[in-house]
């Protein structure tokens, strides 16, 4: 436990590759978004730790899903990682993140997921 981890926060290498979608599903619970903005279904997930963002955009890529990592605001440090590939491809990172969700998830998100995806 550290005070102001929201600035210092790091993605930890001990997340093994088979429980990643897992953690980003928790994460996106956390501090993510879904929706349809203008008219473009989005996945964003918000931060003030630029750093955390880049490696887990990294850590994503690697199992086939695009993002980005921009400042979402030139006043403070925010930062959004952003899940790229048009419908098709924010559709297989959802289905990949709730894969083995068992019932570890926020219904309403899940809700919000059963209605994007169908």
């Amino acid at each position: 436990m550290v005070k102001n981890k929201t600035h210092i926060l790091e993605m930890t290498d001990k997340v093994p590759n088979k429980y990643l979608s897992s953690f980003c599903r928790g994460a996106w619970d956390g501090d993510g978004t879904l929706g349809i903005y203008n008219g473009y279904v989005s996945v964003k997930l918000s931060s003030a730790s630029e750093i955390f963002l880049k490696v887990l955009s990294k850590k994503i890529l690697k199992n086939n899903h695009l993002t980005s990592v921009y400042s979402c605001r030139k006043d403070i440090s925010f930062f959004v990682l952003n899940v790229l590939g048009g419908r098709r491809g924010v559709l297989n990172f959802i289905k990949w993140i709730y894969k083995h969700k068992n019932n570890l998830y926020l219904e309403r998100k899940y809700a919000k997921v059963q209605n994007q995806i169908s």
